[in-house]
Formats: structure tokens, sequence, C-alpha cells
């Protein structure tokens, strides 16, 4: 792996020969850049992409629309036409991963039909997350915020060697909490607190020096809204 001159991502020749010679057009954020835009989440990269467009589809943004250029998802009568792909591998619905942008490498926006590379559902574009790749040092991170109405969220990532050179992890998680704007003053409480947990884990496994295979990602992702009307 090496960084590219003047980019701020690390890349290897074979992808930086493929986007360079790419058609269509292509928008990439390094982990540095969505983390000094304040981009942490899906939604929030319309801030910075061209051309793209979402609208938030209710609770944690499971089933939110992707525009690009015009053409979008729906939640359950077609097939995406913005493809989302996480580590080379595809999410074929809009309702099927995290939107929270976890120990992210780089993010990558494809505008323009994407079929020869990634295959069907991607003539609008692809959504790239490719996440922090482990090696033989171990690494961790941690962050803190708080906001108004007593919203406060934490983040945490670690990854590194369980057997050098043969055998690592990563794993990233987040805990988010508010109590939400909603005052019912006739219960005295909040319509719309709301608690959260989700995470990522993966294992990578090389049996020889040819290569690594890695696990696919496997997410968690509990919320709880609580708030009551009359």
């Amino acid at each position: 792996m090496k960084t590219e001159p003047g980019r701020g991502y690390r890349t290897n020749d074979l992808e930086s020969r493929v986007a360079q010679r790419s058609p269509s057009a292509l928008t990439t954020l390094s982990g540095e850049r969505l983390e000094a835009g304040g981009i942490t989440s899906l939604p929030e990269l319309r801030r910075a992409v061209p051309n793209l467009a979402q609208s938030n589809g209710g609770l944690r943004s499971y089933g939110d629309n992707y525009v690009i250029r015009g053409l979008g998802n729906t939640a359950f009568l077609s097939d995406p036409a913005v493809a989302l792909y996480v580590d080379d591998v595809p999410f074929g619905n809009v309702i099927g991963y995290m939107t929270d942008l976890l120990a992210i490498d780089r993010v990558e926006v494809h505008r323009g039909p994407q079929g020869t590379r990634f295959g069907k559902n991607a003539e609008a574009g692809v959504i790239n997350l490719v996440t922090r790749q482990p090696t033989d040092r171990f690494e961790f991170e941690a962050s803190a915020s708080a906001a108004s109405f007593d919203t406060e969220g934490y983040r945490a990532s670690a990854l590194g060697p369980l057997v050098k050179g043969a055998l690592r992890f990563d794993v990233a998680g987040q805990y988010t909490t508010s109590d939400g704007f909603i005052r019912n003053t006739y219960l005295g409480s909040h319509a719309d607190s709301r608690e959260g947990v989700n995470g990522r884990a993966a294992l990578h496994w090389s049996a020889s020096d040819s290569g690594w295979w890695t696990s696919p990602p496997r997410q968690t992702n509990s919320t709880t809204v609580s708030g009551s009307c009359r």
C-alpha cells in the first residue's frame, strides 16, 4: 500500500490506474477529510459530493433514498440504481447496511453507469466504502462528543494482529443517546428521546504470503426510541 502524491488516501497501483482511466466522474474522500469535515454518516456525504442527494427514510437512516443525477433507490419496489459496496462486498438494497461511517479509510462515489466494474444495479452510480485495514501493529482510536438536549456520542475502533503474519482483526463501534427536542408538556416527558448502539467487526486471515482472506464485515445495530403523545 502507498499514499499517492496529492491524494489523501491509501490505494494500490491497480486501483489507482482503474480510477485514472475511469470515464465516469469520481469523488474520493479520505478518512482524514471525512473527519475534518464532520462527515460521520452516509447521508452527510451530500455536503461534499456533487450530484448526490439523499432523503431520510426514518429511524437510523435505514431505508434512505440515495439519488445520483436524478436516479435513485426505492425501499421495496425495485432494485437500487445507486449501489453500495463495503470492502468489495455489495449491499443490494437500501436497508441492508447501517449508514454510520466507522473506521473508514476512504469513500469513493462514482457518478454515472458502473455496470462494467461493479455489475448490475449501478446505472446511476456507486458508493464504495473502504474500511481501515489492519496490519501487524496494534492501533486504537476513541472519541467523544456532546451537544444540546443532552446529546452524547462515543466512538471507538481497534485493529491489529491476533497472530502476527497470519490472523488480524478490526472492530469498531458507536454509542449515541439524546433526550430529543420535542417536549410533551402534558406527560412531562420527551417524545423523541433515543439511544443507539452499532458496530462492525471482521477477521483477516492469510495461509501464505500470496494474499489475505477477509471475512465479510459483520455488523450489529440496536436503537431504542421512547416517548408518547396524547
